[in-house]
Protein backbone atom coordinates (compact mmCIF):
# COMPACT_ATOMS: atom_id res chain seq x y z
CA UNK A 1 0.00 0.00 0.00
CA UNK A 2 1.58 3.52 -0.80
CA UNK A 3 1.46 6.41 1.44
CA UNK A 4 -1.12 8.16 -0.54
CA UNK A 5 -3.44 5.04 -0.29
CA UNK A 6 -3.18 5.62 3.91
CA UNK A 7 -3.85 9.55 3.84
CA UNK A 8 -3.88 11.63 0.68
CA UNK A 9 -3.44 14.62 2.93
CA UNK A 10 0.32 13.57 3.21
CA UNK A 11 0.51 14.45 6.56
CA UNK A 12 1.21 11.18 8.53
CA UNK A 13 4.97 11.63 7.00
CA UNK A 14 5.84 15.28 8.57
CA UNK A 15 7.71 14.25 11.37
CA UNK A 16 7.28 15.11 15.19
CA UNK A 17 8.93 15.60 18.48
CA UNK A 18 7.53 12.97 20.73
CA UNK A 19 6.13 14.78 24.20
CA UNK A 20 4.61 13.77 27.13
CA UNK A 21 2.45 16.71 28.27
CA UNK A 22 2.05 16.70 32.36
CA UNK A 23 -0.18 18.94 34.76
CA UNK A 24 -1.64 18.49 37.88
CA UNK A 25 -5.42 19.04 38.72
CA UNK A 26 -7.56 18.35 41.84
CA UNK A 27 -4.59 17.05 43.63
CA UNK A 28 -3.94 14.60 40.63
CA UNK A 29 -1.46 13.70 37.99
CA UNK A 30 -2.43 13.97 34.66
CA UNK A 31 -0.36 13.31 31.31
CA UNK A 32 -1.17 12.67 27.42
CA UNK A 33 1.31 11.62 25.11
CA UNK A 34 1.79 15.13 22.12
CA UNK A 35 3.55 16.73 20.21
CA UNK A 36 5.23 20.61 20.96
CA UNK A 37 5.95 23.08 18.66
CA UNK A 38 7.71 26.51 19.82
CA UNK A 39 9.22 29.77 19.32
CA UNK A 40 12.44 30.84 21.40
CA UNK A 41 12.09 34.25 20.73
CA UNK A 42 9.91 36.86 22.72
CA UNK A 43 10.67 34.50 26.05
CA UNK A 44 9.48 31.27 24.77
CA UNK A 45 6.02 30.63 23.07
CA UNK A 46 4.61 26.95 23.04
CA UNK A 47 1.61 24.89 21.85
CA UNK A 48 0.20 21.46 22.43
CA UNK A 49 -2.99 19.67 20.77
CA UNK A 50 -4.77 17.62 22.81
CA UNK A 51 -8.63 15.91 22.41
CA UNK A 52 -11.48 18.38 22.67
CA UNK A 53 -13.11 17.20 25.99
CA UNK A 54 -10.72 14.79 27.48
CA UNK A 55 -10.02 14.57 30.75
CA UNK A 56 -6.53 15.35 29.98
CA UNK A 57 -8.08 18.86 28.09
CA UNK A 58 -9.67 19.60 30.86
CA UNK A 59 -6.87 19.26 33.34
CA UNK A 60 -4.88 21.34 31.76
CA UNK A 61 -7.52 24.11 31.31
CA UNK A 62 -8.17 23.77 35.11
CA UNK A 63 -4.77 23.79 36.49
CA UNK A 64 -3.61 26.54 33.85
CA UNK A 65 -0.42 25.53 33.36
CA UNK A 66 1.30 22.26 31.69
CA UNK A 67 4.96 20.77 31.53
CA UNK A 68 5.94 19.27 28.13
CA UNK A 69 9.06 16.45 28.64
CA UNK A 70 10.12 15.73 25.66
CA UNK A 71 11.64 12.10 25.35
CA UNK A 72 14.43 10.70 24.30
CA UNK A 73 14.51 8.26 21.54
CA UNK A 74 15.20 5.52 24.41
CA UNK A 75 11.35 6.27 26.14
CA UNK A 76 9.07 4.95 23.41
CA UNK A 77 7.89 2.74 26.49
CA UNK A 78 6.88 6.09 28.21
CA UNK A 79 5.48 7.65 24.91
CA UNK A 80 2.81 4.44 24.04
CA UNK A 81 1.87 4.39 28.26
CA UNK A 82 0.46 8.05 27.82
CA UNK A 83 -1.18 7.61 24.60
CA UNK A 84 -3.57 4.78 26.12
CA UNK A 85 -6.62 5.16 27.36
CA UNK A 86 -6.28 5.50 31.18
CA UNK A 87 -8.55 3.56 33.49
CA UNK A 88 -8.60 6.49 35.99
CA UNK A 89 -7.24 9.96 36.50
CA UNK A 90 -3.25 9.43 37.82
CA UNK A 91 -2.92 5.76 36.71
CA UNK A 92 -1.04 5.91 33.98
CA UNK A 93 2.04 7.33 36.24
CA UNK A 94 2.00 3.88 38.34
CA UNK A 95 5.79 2.70 38.38
CA UNK A 96 6.87 5.78 36.46
CA UNK A 97 10.08 7.78 37.56
CA UNK A 98 8.28 11.54 37.56
CA UNK A 99 9.13 14.32 40.31
CA UNK A 100 5.63 16.27 41.04
CA UNK A 101 6.42 19.92 40.73
CA UNK A 102 4.48 23.12 41.14
CA UNK A 103 4.68 23.25 36.50
CA UNK A 104 3.78 19.76 36.58
CA UNK A 105 5.22 16.13 36.93
CA UNK A 106 8.56 15.83 35.27
CA UNK A 107 9.46 12.53 33.88
CA UNK A 108 13.00 11.13 34.43
CA UNK A 109 15.52 10.97 31.92
CA UNK A 110 13.95 13.18 29.16
CA UNK A 111 15.42 15.71 26.92
CA UNK A 112 13.94 18.55 28.58
CA UNK A 113 10.85 19.62 30.10
CA UNK A 114 9.38 23.01 29.50
CA UNK A 115 7.12 24.36 32.10
CA UNK A 116 4.17 26.63 30.65
CA UNK A 117 1.25 28.48 31.87
CA UNK A 118 -1.78 28.37 29.68
CA UNK A 119 -2.35 31.98 27.27
CA UNK A 120 -4.51 30.42 24.91
CA UNK A 121 -6.93 27.42 23.79
CA UNK A 122 -8.44 27.43 20.29
CA UNK A 123 -10.79 24.71 18.15
CA UNK A 124 -9.02 22.77 15.52
CA UNK A 125 -10.89 19.88 14.46
CA UNK A 126 -11.12 17.11 16.73
CA UNK A 127 -8.23 18.87 18.90
CA UNK A 128 -8.19 22.02 20.74
CA UNK A 129 -4.73 23.95 20.27
CA UNK A 130 -2.98 25.22 23.59
CA UNK A 131 -0.85 27.98 23.75
CA UNK A 132 1.41 28.20 26.50
CA UNK A 133 4.14 31.00 27.93
CA UNK A 134 7.44 29.10 28.74
CA UNK A 135 7.82 29.99 31.99
CA UNK A 136 11.23 27.68 32.91
CA UNK A 137 12.81 24.38 31.86
CA UNK A 138 15.01 21.44 33.05
CA UNK A 139 17.44 19.80 30.62
CA UNK A 140 17.30 16.66 31.30
CA UNK A 141 19.82 13.82 29.54
CA UNK A 142 21.46 14.34 26.71
CA UNK A 143 20.59 12.02 23.75
CA UNK A 144 18.79 11.89 20.37
CA UNK A 145 14.75 12.45 20.43
CA UNK A 146 12.18 10.25 20.25
CA UNK A 147 10.28 11.09 16.51
CA UNK A 148 6.92 10.05 14.92
CA UNK A 149 6.90 9.52 11.30
CA UNK A 150 4.34 7.34 9.05
CA UNK A 151 2.72 6.19 12.14
CA UNK A 152 5.79 4.83 14.13
CA UNK A 153 8.58 5.67 15.98
CA UNK A 154 11.86 6.42 14.94
CA UNK A 155 14.86 8.52 15.44
CA UNK A 156 17.57 10.71 14.07
CA UNK A 157 19.96 8.47 11.63
CA UNK A 158 23.24 9.42 11.08
CA UNK A 159 23.78 12.05 8.15
CA UNK A 160 26.07 11.02 5.53
CA UNK A 161 29.43 13.00 5.60
CA UNK A 162 29.50 16.46 3.42
CA UNK A 163 31.15 15.98 0.10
Amino acid sequence: MSHEDRDPSGLHLVATNVAVVTTVHDGRPHGLTANVWGEAGNGGVCLITVRRGSASAEAIAGSGRFAANVLRAEQVDLARRFARPEPEPGARFTGVAAELTDGGPVLAGCLVTLFCEVEGRYPFGAQQIVTGRVTGSRLGVPGAPLLFHDRGFHTLGELPDAP
